[in-house]
């Protein structure tokens, strides 16, 4: 949650522009995520409120198998001065979600065709 900001458009756009160095600093807190291909990936921007807007940035984080709280917390609090730096604006809140709206799951699985009612199942 980013406040205090002149314009939350002109600032969205900052950070959008500056979105590569902010996810690198988000993934210098994990040496192992980063290793591992995952890390910090993403940015999405909201902004919200009518009288006093504000933006609401979420760094989307693959956290692998792990739930993941601690190290997205360490970003979050990690890349705030930057985000204020970026925005001009003032860092509140830094709130975390296992929301896992992006997060995919596979699975295959073979059977016979018996098992299925044969030929005309």
């Amino acid at each position: 949650q980013i406040l205090d900001l002149d314009s939350p458009e002109s600032a969205a756009i900052r950070i959008l522009q500056n979105k590569e160095t902010i996810l690198k600093a988000a993934n210098e807190k994990s040496k192992t995520l980063r290793e591992n291909g995952a890390g910090a990936k993403d940015i999405e921007i909201r902004i919200i409120g009518n009288e006093q807007r504000m933006l609401i940035v979420h760094i989307l984080v693959d956290v692998m198998d792990a739930m993941g709280a601690n190290i997205v917390n360490s970003m979050c609090e990690h890349v705030s001065p930057i985000l204020e730096d970026i925005t001009g604006g003032r860092v509140n809140l830094r709130i975390l979600s296992n929301l896992s709206m992006h997060r995919r799951s596979y699975a295959s699985a073979v059977f016979r065709k018996e098992a299925m009612g044969g030929e005309n199942g």
